[in-house]
């Protein structure tokens, strides 16, 4: 596999990672707010937002993985 789309695979499922982890943790602060009866307009309205950069993070990993993949494929029929 050619360096340079390793390196783009490791980084885009580290950004993937990462944003789970964003979304996980604003769910926590929902329900925390929420225990507390305090409001989660705003907290609901980052989630929103940060699960749509998740779905377009997981998008380009699967394009990434797709593009390896080919190459992979490429080299072995080569």
């Amino acid at each position: 596999m050619p360096r340079k789309k390793h390196t783009e695979l490791v980084l885009a499922a580290h950004r993937t990672a990462e944003a789970r982890r964003i979304v996980a943790a604003q769910q926590e602060l929902i329900a925390r707010l929420t225990a507390l009866r305090q409001p989660t307009f705003d907290a609901e309205c980052a989630l929103q937002t940060y699960v749509s950069s998740l779905k377009h993070l997981e998008d380009q990993e699967r394009m990434v993985r797709t593009a390896v993949h080919a190459l992979q494929h490429d080299r072995r029929d080569a």
